[in-house]
């Protein structure tokens, strides 16, 4: 298998324009960004609402659980769901306090996701006594029950959710499997469409920018394109490991932060702990907390728009780019 070609953008080594340590010893978990707001959440339960700009806070809450799994999920623009051991909690930032709507369940819950116009709550659960359930809510109501739940479109952990702009619902499990689901139908047989088996423990599935594909992220730190064909997911481009992608020769890949659709095709975050600091005004080399931004519509192309020199001390656990002003967000177990 050819690896990619990769091109510099030349914008490397860019310092970070603000930071924020939100919670001493805590891990930055997940986070969205909408009308210029932030919204962040921490292992050690904190749930926080930035500037996007300045990263100033402009509200917060918590959790009395610690055992938060952070994934978010915006249902308005005033509401966000995240998914604990112990429920789904729904926040509403015009108020103080903790969750407006809790939403429980019988197992420990790994992802939420909510529809683009936030009718539907999706919610993934961990495996218990060799079952692993997918739960729809009333996104508006979140009445005492789900409205329908599958207990069998996936056989392990769901730690990855997402919807389409139509309303489609993209399932990625830990036993390699990406099912594409019809929510609201409550029988399993119909609401199943496609399934895709990656082959490895899904970290994340992504639907393409265009929909008209998918994006699979694995723990084994592969990245597979695969294209929804007439009869059902195809796969398009496997790049393997892609720690073994050579990006540059000063740069070395640990591990992938992330893979997202965006305008430009596909957004892929890198992350190193030996990438030397590279900035003019640096006086040290750094060897720790390096991240890269590589994009590509071509699979065979791809182009480094930038990287991050300095700007954090430990693994980043997530990160993504703010289409409108291209401003990019990572978030990690230390300053950030």
């Amino acid at each position: 298998m050819t690896a990619p070609s990769v091109t510099s953008a030349g914008r490397v080594g860019t310092a970070p324009s603000a930071r924020v340590v939100l919670q001493p010893d805590a891990y930055a978990l997940d986070g969205f960004e909408d009308a210029g707001r932030l919204v962040v959440s921490t292992s050690g339960g904190l749930l926080a609402c930035l500037d996007a700009s300045t990263l100033q806070s402009m509200w917060s809450s918590s959790v009395a659980s610690p055992s938060l799994t952070g994934s978010l999920a915006r249902i308005d623009p005033h509401t966000f769901a995240t998914a604990t051991s112990d429920g789904v909690h729904l926040f509403d930032m015009r108020t103080a306090g903790g969750p407006s709507r809790s939403l429980k369940g019988k197992r420990p819950y790994q992802s939420v996701a909510a529809s683009h116009d936030g009718a539907l709550l999706a919610c993934g659960t961990e495996l218990v006594s060799s079952e692993a359930i997918v739960e729809i809510w009333d996104g508006r109501t979140a009445g005492k029950v789900p409205t329908h739940a599958f207990s069998e479109v996936a056989s392990d952990d769901v730690p990855s959710l997402q919807f389409a702009p139509d309303g489609r619902l993209l399932v990625g499990s830990t036993d390699g499997l990406m099912s594409i689901l019809d929510p609201t139908q409550p029988d399993a047989d119909e609401a199943l469409l496609h399934v895709a088996n990656v082959g490895a423990s899904i970290k994340a599935a992504r639907w393409a920018h265009d929909g008209a594909g998918l994006i699979a992220q694995t723990d084994m730190e592969t990245v597979e394109l695969w294209k929804l064909a007439a009869d059902g997911p195809e796969l398009a481009r496997s790049f393997g490991d892609v720690r073994e992608v050579p990006i540059e020769p000063q740069w070395t890949t640990d591990y992938v932060i992330s893979a997202n659709a965006s305008a430009r095709g596909v957004d892929l975050f890198l992350g190193s702990s030996r990438c030397a600091e590279r900035r003019a005004d640096a006086a040290t080399d750094m060897d720790s907390g390096c991240m890269a931004l590589l994009c590509f519509d071509d699979a065979e192309r791809w182009t480094l728009e930038t990287s991050l020199a300095g700007a954090h001390t430990d693994i980043v656990r997530f990160a993504f780019v703010n289409a409108a002003n291209s401003v990019c967000f990572a978030f990690e177990s230390q300053p950030f």
